[in-house]
């Protein structure tokens, strides 16, 4: 047998199947490839017979040491990480990885609500009772919940506007849905301004016919179930996809089971129907065995038949979701302060917490204070999904904003607010009833405004990620700070990348590969994936990408100090003054600042500021005036110089700034 042939019926390199080779003893002649067909049967018996071994091992430790956790938990409708993990009898570690496994970045004292709690329960074979509230703590949530939601009724009904409808893709995985966003997109939007937007923000606007239309796109590779299930929360059609050569899949089952539950009308995409085994008539008939009969079948689900791939029937599809939309009469009112969801957040090296928000009801105004997860912020920056600078956005507009300590949480209600006592007032009443889900600060707590990076770290063996973490733990944080979402081991893999994208991180590989395919997938996800050979490097690029987040040192510098020997005009109105003086140290150039200071000695006071517009020397104009020269100036000033003044001449240099490692 071909010894790639037998390294590829293996899984493994060809330079790991020497290794094994070596191990079990059996030699392959100098010059060869090959290895007789005998042999290679053996040794094939002999490594797979010790790879199930090995799985049944870790299968029996497994189910050894589940025998001791409990069989049922009790807790509250939102409990902290640090207490589900007593309840649980787990180590913090174990439960935090099972929350990154589900796509859930939870630290220490977080707080997880109970839906979250059941499905991470499930996974060690544990069910979950829900602890009983008092009736004061059960009026208390119900009604701030209740008036989270209620904001959006607000309105007087004389004041709504028609919106523009709000449109979620769901579907099975592999289905299409990006494609079919992106033949949207390229359809309907300039080709100068198009371009895997939904990646970053994920959501975009179009303009069909005159009419807006925004899409949210719900990605398919979430493996927790209740990310996927805020875009039927948040929508008013949702666009059901499936391949016409695959049909109704577990998770077509499962966007239906959402987008009932949620009460919004369905318009199907049969997509792919270019492909070959493409059958449509069998995906119309496998939707109608779970309650979804379009309208061939006598229902009234709208269904269009398309190909993403190609643009067929894009057009036609767009019509029937305004149609749809149509039928529901969505109105919203826009002169009112914003209320909308979180759809999308991350940590940014540079900008640090960044969402995406969809204006559900009112106007988002830049510098609105507003309240989001329980935290209070102010809108510093507000772009739309092509990434343009906006000075307001209306309902049902999706945007990307800043303003926030911290990410806020996908799914959570964004309120803004005519003034920050407002906010507060807010932030005060969700703290006392328990719904800030563990990211508002307590009273008494200074807000964490640092900047923050998100790290990833993929090394070869466990043995590596220890010194890691431990030299990285060396690097100051005091004004900028870093925290390592995922640790793990083995190759990069493409749900390595999808986890960086989702936490916003910087995926550090160690002594371990990145395939080129892998490679090239974080390049469209916008992850940056960097491979380290020393610790020393990998520890040093973490502080150099800190160092840019730090704000630059401004530095005074003085220049030159100037006697004031005559006064030759002084024109109050236009705060000017004509002098001449002498140079007694340094240089005056045009443009400087000065300080204007009067006395002699400690008992020198600084009288006021000014900006030197131009200079003179023997009635000439110069550039600039070096020690012991004569000459005239003219000052951008209102200080009443006088004669005898000092005339200190300062500028400002930006210094960028380093951190330096702890001993």
């Amino acid at each position: 047998m071909n010894l790639n042939v037998l390294a590829k019926r293996l899984d493994v390199s060809k330079r790991d199947l020497f290794k094994l080779l070596d191990e079990h003893g059996v030699r392959v002649r100098r010059g060869t490839n090959k290895l007789s067909d005998r042999k290679a049967k053996e040794f094939i018996k002999k490594v797979e017979g010790q790879r199930d071994a090995k799985e049944e091992a870790i299968k029996r430790a497994e189910e050894e040491r589940r025998k001791g956790l409990p069989s049922e938990i009790t807790v509250p409708e939102v409990v902290k990480v640090k207490d589900l993990a007593k309840e649980m009898t787990l180590s913090i570690n174990e439960l935090i990885q099972s929350f990154i496994n589900n796509g859930v970045m939870a630290t220490l004292n977080d707080e997880v609500d109970f839906e979250t709690v059941e499905i991470i329960a499930d996974e060690f074979g544990m069910k979950v009772k829900k602890a009983e509230q008092t009736g004061e703590e059960l009026a208390e949530s119900q009604g701030v919940r209740k008036a989270l939601e209620e904001e959006l009724s607000k309105s007087d009904s004389k004041k709504l506007k028609e919106r523009p409808p709000v449109v979620a893709v769901l579907g099975h995985v592999d289905h299409g849905k990006t494609s079919l966003l992106d033949a949207i997109r390229n359809t309907e939007v300039a080709s100068g301004e198009s371009g895997g937007i939904t990646q970053h923000i994920g959501a975009y606007q179009i303009k069909h016919n005159g009419k807006r239309i925004t899409f949210l796109d719900t990605p398919g590779h979430e493996a927790f179930s209740a990310m996927r299930e805020r875009g039927a929360r948040v929508t008013d059609v949702a666009i059901l996809v499936v391949a016409a050569d695959d049909g109704v899949q577990p998770q077509t089952i499962e966007a239906i089971s959402f987008i009932k539950n949620a009460g919004v009308p369905i318009v199907v995409a049969i997509n792919k129907i270019d492909v070959p085994g493409a059958d449509p008539l069998r995906v119309k008939k496998e939707l109608a065995d779970h309650d979804v009969l379009t309208e061939e079948w006598g229902g009234k689900t709208i269904n269009v038949e398309v190909s993403a791939k190609m643009g067929t029937n894009i057009d036609e599809l767009l019509e029937m979701i305004l149609l749809a939309a149509e039928v529901e009469e969505l109105k919203a009112d826009p002169n009112v302060p914003a209320v909308g969801t979180i759809i999308e957040s991350h940590l940014d090296p540079g900008k640090g917490a960044v969402a995406t928000v969809l204006v559900q009801n009112g106007t988002l105004h830049k510098s609105d204070p507003f309240v989001a997860s329980g935290m209070m912020g102010s809108i510093r920056t507000l772009e739309d999904d092509l990434g343009h600078s906006l000075d307001h956005a209306k309902p049902a507009t999706p945007v990307r904003i800043t303003g926030l300590p911290q990410p806020p949480h996908v799914g959570d209600i964004l309120q803004a607010f005519e003034t920050k006592n407002e906010a507060k007032a807010k932030v005060s009443q969700l703290q006392k009833m328990g719904v800030s889900r563990g990211r508002a600060k307590s009273a008494n707590e200074d807000e964490d405004t640092r900047k923050r990076l998100n790290i990833m770290v993929k090394a070869d063996v466990q043995g590596s990620v220890e010194p890691i973490i431990e030299a990285l733990s060396k690097i100051p944080t005091e004004e900028v700070s870093y925290e390592v979402v995922n640790t793990d081991v083995g190759i990069v893999t493409e749900s390595d990348v999808l986890m960086a994208a989702s936490t916003g991180a910087v995926l550090y590989a160690f002594n371990t590969q990145i395939p080129a395919s892998v490679e090239k997938f974080a390049d469209t996800e916008k992850v940056q994936a960097k491979e380290f050979k020393v610790i020393y490097e990998l520890v040093e690029d973490v502080r150099a990408t800190l160092e840019q987040m730090l704000d630059a040192e401004t530095i005074t510098k003085k220049t030159g100090e100037l006697e004031v020997l005559a006064i030759f005009r002084v024109e109050r109105g236009k705060k000017r003054a004509v002098i001449g003086g002498r140079v007694t140290e340094g240089t005056l150039t045009n443009g400087l600042q000065v300080k204007i200071m009067r006395g002699e000695g400690e008992e020198a006071e600084e009288i006021g500021e000014g900006e030197i517009s131009n200079l003179q020397k023997n009635k000439i104009n110069v550039k600039e005036l070096g020690a012991g020269a004569e000459g005239g100036l003219q000052l951008k000033t209102d200080a009443k110089i006088e004669e005898g003044d000092k005339l200190s001449a300062w500028k400002e240099e930006k210094k960028e700034r380093t951190l330096t490692l702890n001993a």
